[in-house]
């Protein structure tokens, strides 16, 4: 069953929380007002952790984590003429007195976790990060934009959309 994505982040079971996360989608606000934003609704499938995942420090060092691990799926469609995209926008807020390591990266592999970003969010910060949203053309879209093009620039334009799904998979970890 589909679920808000928004989540209290924890030590373990026993602990209270030490604050959230949450993938938001900004709404209109009336007379030009900005509004709340809204967790997204997401599908949710969650898997224990059968092996460690691994992101690297530096040249030398890698940090192991293991833990449960949640794949969501969104479907932001649009329909054409449906007026301007949503905005959406990752989340992190921390109670008083506690503090986390939010960091954003993808899933390179079933071990591997490439971080991008990171940030200490602690003492009833908020960090928010918006998400840039980019749709990508269905096989059938992609071949008819591209059949005009000569052979180099169709093997470019090819090379070019395997770079894109490959990287795909958002990651976040706390």
């Amino acid at each position: 069953a589909p679920l808000p994505f928004c989540f209290p982040v924890r030590r373990s079971a026993e602990h209270s929380p030490e604050g959230t996360l949450s993938i938001e989608e900004q709404g209109g606000g009336t007379d030009g007002e900005p509004s709340m934003g809204t967790p997204i609704v997401t599908l949710v499938a969650k898997a224990a952790s059968h092996h460690p995942m691994y992101f690297p420090l530096g040249a030398s060092t890698n940090v192991s984590f293991n833990a449960d691990r949640y794949l969501h799926a969104w479907l932001l469609h649009q329909f054409s003429g449906g007026g301007p995209s949503r905005a959406a926008r990752v989340v992190s807020r921390a109670r008083q007195f506690s503090s986390m390591i939010v960091i954003v990266g993808r899933i390179a592999s079933a071990t591997a976790f490439e971080p991008k970003y990171a940030a200490i969010v602690q003492n009833k910060d908020e960090l928010s990060i918006p998400l840039d949203l980019s749709t990508i053309p269905t096989a059938k879209e992609f071949k008819d934009a591209i059949e005009s093009l000569s052979p180099e620039q169709q093997a470019f334009a090819k090379a070019f959309r395997s770079m894109q799904l490959e990287s795909t998979l958002f990651g976040i970890l706390v």
